[in-house]
């Protein structure tokens, strides 16, 4: 091949100290800045799931209250099976004089 041919000029070229210097600052910008905007991804990255263990935390904590909530309004709605079926109404004009004086109130009536 003689002097005229492109790959060894460009060999030739890459081979010079003033080229590969050249060569080696603009990759050095190049790598620079990529590697500086990856720092800034993974400090991105680590707020973001700073942030949604402390969502995931407040949520575990509102779904905990939800159910001692639910649970806490649910506390009247206690069915008792196997009582004769009477409110309050009905136990005073049904019962005799003595039971009206016993069973005047609802609570009372259901807890005998």
């Amino acid at each position: 091949m003689g002097r005229n041919d492109p790959v060894e000029d460009f060999v030739r070229a890459l081979s010079n100290k003033g080229v590969q210097d050249l060569l080696g600052d603009i990759f050095d910008d190049k790598l620079k800045s990529l590697i500086q905007e990856v720092e800034n991804l993974k400090k991105d990255n680590v707020a973001l799931t700073t942030k949604v263990n402390n969502l995931e935390d407040q949520l575990t904590a509102a779904n905990q209250k939800l159910a001692e909530l639910e649970l806490y309004n649910r506390r009247d709605n206690l069915i008792i099976s196997g009582l004769p079926m009477q409110n309050a109404a009905e136990a005073v004009t049904t019962a005799t004089p003595e039971n009206r004086r016993r069973n005047a109130e609802h609570s009372s009536c259901t807890e005998k």
